[in-house]
């Protein structure tokens, strides 16, 4: 959440993005990761879709390293790319180890899940470097605000507790800030137009962080063409 009197991009972003936040936090798949009650076969139809998206959200990051025009920005951007295949990874291991998967019973990303890095690849590719950062700052900005607004709340002995600590964490939410502070000093520097741009994809992508959510609780897949009457 911003600081109480804050202006900026993020500012708008977080008020535009009020009712996606809300149905984010009352759905079944966080209320029940927060008490525990999860289903464990729901987490690893989640887990192993957020394996297949962390690859290709890692592309993203390093394409937009490629286009940012600062050293810092370059820097930054090319570590949260690292980070979300060695940090995030580990943990998706460590539960894939304990639900007895092997990396390469992944599978193919759902629907939802390939709508959602296509988009990010495309916008990765044919949007401009402000239009890119914004659409990538939900996948840091909402995770980090579930494991904060369930940390306190997570139910004692809770199977999920290293995924909910992971994102309500010190380490991540310094990730977070910084990309934050990014996304608004880009939209301090552009124009009206690409601001707008900034502020449409930052909702677009977070409509995809609750279907993405959606998607693992309803356990989505491809449908079965051959089972279909033609």
């Amino acid at each position: 959440m911003p600081e109480a009197g804050e202006t900026g991009f993020c500012t708008e972003a977080w008020e535009r993005s009020t009712d996606i936040r809300s149905a984010i936090y009352n759905m079944p798949f966080v209320q029940m990761l927060s008490d525990g009650t999860l289903p464990m076969e729901i987490f690893q139809h989640y887990m192993l879709q957020d394996s297949c998206y962390l690859g290709q959200y890692a592309r993203a990051l390093s394409t937009a390293a490629s286009k940012a025009t600062t050293q810092e920005d370059q820097i930054f951007l090319s570590k949260a790319s690292a980070k979300a295949v060695e940090v995030e990874g580990a943990l998706h291991q460590g539960f894939l180890a304990k639900f007895g998967v092997e990396e390469t019973e992944k599978g193919c990303p759902s629907p939802t899940n390939a709508g959602y890095v296509n988009y990010l690849l495309a916008t990765a590719h044919t949007k401009p470097f402000e239009v890119l950062c914004a659409a990538l700052l939900p996948c840091f900005w909402l995770y980090m605000d579930v494991g904060l607004r369930i940390v306190e709340q997570s139910a004692p002995n809770n199977a999920y507790q290293s995924w909910i600590d992971l994102y309500a964490g010190d380490e991540f939410g310094d990730g977070v800030r910084k990309m934050q502070a990014l996304c608004n000093r880009l939209a301090e520097s552009t124009s009206p137009l690409i601001k707008e741009e900034m502020l449409k994809a930052y909702m677009h992508a977070a409509r995809f962080e609750w279907m993405f959510f959606d998607a693992a609780f309803r356990k989505e897949h491809w449908p079965d063409i051959s089972e279909q009457e033609i």
